[in-house]
């Protein structure tokens, strides 16, 4: 591995910027698309050579990042060629862009200080529009704070084509401080929005999990991932998978239901797909080496978990809420 390569990551990954930049999301044709949790650079590096350096892919934000809203850049996905490319390029003009060749299509990053929202996917939706440039990106995934996209470097299966970034000597100093004004304006509109909203979550969390008289008894785990899904409306695919692996042994179907419903991205079709797929399987939460491993084991020393090794003796002796 190249030391140059793995500068190329750090940067992809604004490792000068982020609090915490891993743990991240790994996928890649070897993995079958399917996403796996990375903990640092060396277990991304693992994870490409694995991959033959073929269609890798690592989420945009770092757990830490969606977990505290806390974001950095816009991704721009531009599939409709040169032309569209550059009409984004002129659109944007008086910002600094980061700018990679996909392989087939372009990936534009719009760097700004970190900054904690309250509707981050609303807030670069308008802004772009506002630009005039949504007729130029893939709109579907722009705003989408669980979105991957493809590491440098690495090889596009169906053109053959490399990610190559295009302007090295100017991503060092990407960075827009005049857009963070911008974007708190817009998202300055969502917060009355978002506040309004607040006391029927709230009221869900209460009366479908936290003052149900079985949630204090939950595994220190599950009631961390559980507060999560409702203050946050985010997981990673691995913690859903602990979950609701876990919640579909001690807790109704439906109920398990209405708790995934509270996730911002939510589809009914998709999870009915996924929890009766865990059911028919009778598919188990992970051991708890694997959970700290994953990062959400809450315990220092996991041994100090009355559930330790494994969330199967309380499922065994568990009760069904």
């Amino acid at each position: 591995m190249k030391p140059l390569y793995i500068e190329d990551i750090l940067v992809w990954c604004r490792e000068k910027r982020i609090k915490s930049i891993f743990p991240r999301e790994f996928a890649s044709k070897f993995t079958n698309y399917k996403r796996v949790s990375v903990i640092d650079i060396f277990d991304v590096i693992n994870r490409v050579e694995e991959s033959k350096y073929i269609d890798c892919y690592l989420t945009i934000f770092s757990d830490w990042q969606r977990k505290n809203r806390i974001f950095d850049t816009i991704f721009l996905d531009v599939d409709g060629g040169t032309e569209y490319y550059e009409k984004i390029i002129k659109g944007l003009e008086g910002f600094k862009l980061r700018k990679y060749y996909s392989g087939r299509g372009y990936h534009i990053f719009l760097d700004f200080e970190p900054q904690k929202f309250y509707n981050y996917r609303e807030v670069v939706r308008k802004f772009i529009e506002d630009c005039g440039l949504k007729n130029y990106v893939d709109m579907q995934c722009l705003g989408d704070i669980s979105r991957y996209s493809r590491l440098p470097n690495t090889v596009n299966s169906k053109t053959d084509g490399m990610m190559i970034p295009l302007n090295s000597e100017e991503i060092e100093d990407s960075i827009n401080s005049n857009l963070n004004p911008i974007l708190e304006f817009y998202d300055g509109e969502f917060k009355d929005t978002i506040q309004d909203d607040m006391p029927e979550r709230e009221l869900l969390l209460r009366e479908y999990f936290i003052n149900n008289n079985g949630f204090s008894s939950l595994p220190m785990c599950i009631q961390e991932l559980i507060k999560t899904v409702v203050e946050v409306g985010y997981l990673p695919h691995t913690h859903r998978l602990h979950l609701a692996t876990f919640l579909l042994k001690v807790w109704r179907y439906d109920t398990v239901k209405q708790l995934f419903s509270l996730l911002e991205d939510y589809d009914e079709d998709k999870t009915d797909y996924q929890l009766t797929y865990i059911v028919e399987r009778n598919l188990m939460p992970y051991k708890c080496s694997n959970a700290k491993a994953l990062g959400f084991c809450p315990f220092e020393k996991m041994w100090r978990c009355p559930f330790y090794p494994s969330l199967h003796r309380w499922i065994i002796g568990g009760m069904t809420l």
